[in-house]
This record gives structure tokens, C-alpha cells and sequence, in this order.
């Protein structure tokens, strides 16, 4: 239980990181156009 716990932490973690990533990756493509 305590490692599914851990690895879904981790899984949480990691998408909130890839969410904020890929916004900046877009305003930077967005700035890059303009």
C-alpha cells in the first residue's frame, strides 16, 4: 500500500510538473510567431 501511495504521489507530481511545462513550452512558440 505505502508503494502505490509513493507512486501515485509521484504520478500526481509529475503531471502537475508536465502541465506547467507545456504551458511555457506554448507562450514560448507563441512568442516566437509573434
Amino acid at each position: 500500500i505505502l508503494e502505490c501511495d509513493h507512486h501515485g504521489g509521484d504520478y500526481k507530481h509529475w503531471r502537475e510538473w508536465g502541465s506547467h511545462a507545456q504551458t511555457s513550452q506554448i507562450q514560448s512558440i507563441r512568442r516566437i510567431q509573434q
